[in-house]
């Protein structure tokens, strides 16, 4: 009998420990996400010549610092950060020697709700929701009229726009405060932004305002891996 009891209480005391996702408690921390494509080298034959040129692997990285607290047990309301880098063209100068990444700088805003569902007291899997604003800014690389090998400045690029998503993913707790998460980022989606090509002469190419909207379904899906702090408040000692 007072086995039964010592075991019952262990695996109660193991599930509470774990169950960080209770009414009250506050999640803080970050996701990050990465992407790599392209590199190595091209090879080129004509009737004249065979040239090879090394191409530049195109990264794509982003940062989410994330707070939320628990509205409700395996309910949570949070605000993201995004700051990144998305790579927006490649650039080649008019021989085709140079190569140069053109990427932007992003910055956005959301809020979201995320619903848990508990496989084990260690493993949640989840689904969210979010709604944000993001903007971009980026500076076009264009070929030099005067050298056939080198690239100057173009014309200047921001964007901003609002969208909403669903993105599923996991969490793993390898302690009772620490989660490891991760998540397929916008698996569905929606973006409408209005884009603006800002020429560096005026009196040649005005200002061009393009707007657009886009729906993804999974087209957008990019793996992201975070870690999260657990915690009540008070914190509890």
């Amino acid at each position: 009998m007072k086995k039964q009891l010592l075991f019952t209480t262990l695996v109660l005391t193991t599930m509470i420990s774990f169950a960080q996702t209770q009414k009250g408690n506050f999640m803080i921390g970050g996701d990050f996400s990465f992407s790599s494509d392209g590199g190595g080298s091209i090879t080129t034959t004509n009737s004249s010549k065979t040239q090879t040129v090394d191409q530049k692997a195109r990264i794509n990285w982003n940062f989410s610092p994330t707070v939320a607290m628990f509205m409700k047990d395996n309910v949570a309301l949070g605000g993201q950060l995004l700051i990144g880098s998305t790579n927006q063209d490649q650039a080649k100068s008019t021989d085709g020697k140079t190569i140069e990444n053109v990427a932007s700088l992003d910055f956005g805003l959301s809020a979201f709700y995320r619903k848990y569902k508990p496989v084990s007291d260690r493993f949640f899997i989840y689904w969210q929701g979010g709604l944000g604003i993001a903007s971009s800014s980026w500076v076009k690389r264009v070929p030099d009229a005067t050298s056939q090998t080198a690239l100057v400045d173009g014309n200047k690029v921001s964007s901003f726009g609002y969208g909403i998503n669903l993105t599923p993913g996991f969490t793993y707790f390898v302690s009772p405060k620490w989660g490891i998460d991760f998540q397929f980022k916008n698996m569905i989606s929606y973006m409408s932004k209005t884009t603006t090509d800002a020429s560096n002469d005026t009196s040649k190419d005005p200002t061009v305002e393009t707007k657009s909207s886009t729906i993804n379904l999974s087209a957008g899906l990019t793996p992201s891996l975070g870690l999260y702090y657990y915690f009540s408040y008070p914190i509890k000692k």
